[in-house]
């Protein structure tokens, strides 16, 4: 959707002396309490459904393309032969994955790639022949782990699909699962230790969640719903951890946040649910932290823009520290899909309105989109 904004002739005029340049000659620019817009970006009327970082680049899943910025702008990586639509990204290391399908025959014809050394041309990712042209893979990254990737093929589909989950590091294609699981994946995320712990939840829009857990050495897929307080009747929005505590969070789909240091005791962050602009519960989704102003945040996809949380008091709000009168932006009118942390003082949003950047400096928070 795009967010028309009108303005009087005089407060065009005065809007004239804010001139700020975008090295794609497009982009908006927002300070902390004002909305100065320049001009369009090249993602700005394509959905942002994916952003990941490598090679010192940005590249996200816009539409059914990828696209990549080279320092100064914008560029779409031309599809794999036969597989003309992207449908997912992520990315291990310096290497960048996206799934490609052909969407016009039955069922679909999904295959993993990755870029060549230059960053322009796709092959098939070494080590997944097995599941090339499957239907439906999806690729579910870690946040603070970018030496593992899960991939789930979607082995049946109809009114009882089920999922086989793998994991993947770049050259090898690793089972999880015996038995394929009846949920697709929400998300995934890490506790740190010898070796790691891994969680993923499953979750479905009719509101069932599954939880999983598996350990580093990738041969213990546990399932972990009846764990305490999980919320199994509610759909998963996202699960992301705080890397410096040791605390796991979950997202749901009607406005709720919940906590666990061990992935086996869940507590609920916010007796009253976050509410959209019609007064609903937020559709929650993807979260990152951030450290603006000295203090650390989460911050919580949403349907109408995202939500901040100060992790050291207070409880999950309508922006205020990360965004001043956030209500005035374009941005808090639309989806937000992918969340990207880069640094501890810049966050890169991708929405139903492009991909945008948040960022802090010496008290003064833009956001600008990109």
């Amino acid at each position: 959707m795009k967010t028309v904004t009108k303005l009087s002739i005089l407060t065009a005029l005065v809007l004239t002396f804010f001139v700020s340049c975008n090295p794609n000659g497009a982009g908006i620019f927002y300070s902390i309490s004002t909305e100065v817009k320049i001009n369009n970006s090249v993602l700005s009327d394509k959905a942002v459904y994916k952003i990941v970082y490598a090679n010192s680049k940005l590249y996200v899943l816009a539409g059914r393309a990828v696209y990549y910025h080279d320092g100064s702008t914008w560029k779409k990586i031309a599809a794999p032969s036969g597989k003309p639509y992207a449908v997912s990204l992520a990315a291990i290391g310096s290497t960048v994955l996206a799934v490609y399908e052909d969407d016009s025959v039955s069922p679909l014809a999904d295959s993993l790639y990755s870029l060549d050394g230059n960053g322009t041309t796709w092959s098939e990712a070494a080590g997944t022949s097995a599941v090339s042209d499957s239907d439906g893979i999806q690729l579910v990254s870690v946040d603070h782990d970018s030496s593992i990737v899960f991939v789930s093929v979607q082995t049946a589909t109809g009114v009882s699909p089920t999922y086989h989950i793998y994991s993947y590091d770049g050259s090898t294609l690793t089972s999880l699962t015996s038995t394929d699981i009846t949920l697709p994946l929400a998300g995934a995320a890490v506790l740190s230790g010898s070796p790691n712990t891994y969680y993923l939840a499953a979750s479905e829009a009719t509101g069932n969640s599954d939880l999983y857990s598996t350990d580093g050495t990738l041969s213990n897929w546990i399932d972990i719903t009846s764990s305490d307080n999980f919320p199994s009747s509610k759909t998963i929005g996202g699960i992301s951890e705080d890397s410096g505590t040791a605390t796991l969070y979950l997202s749901t789909k009607d406005g709720y946040l919940y906590s666990s240091t061990d992935g086996t005791a869940w507590t609920l962050k916010n007796s009253t649910a976050l509410t959209d602009t019609a007064g609903n519960g937020a559709h929650l989704g993807d979260m990152a932290e951030v450290n603006y102003n000295s203090g650390n945040y989460l911050i919580i996809a949403g349907n109408n823009g995202y939500y901040e949380w100060n992790l050291a008091s207070g409880t999950p709000a309508a922006p205020t520290v990360t965004a001043a009168d956030f209500s005035t932006y374009d941005l808090s009118k639309e989806m937000v899909y992918s969340l990207l942390s880069t640094s501890a003082d810049s966050l890169y949003l991708g929405s139903a309105q492009g991909l945008w950047e948040s960022s802090y400096s010496s008290g003064d928070v833009t956001l600008n989109q990109k």
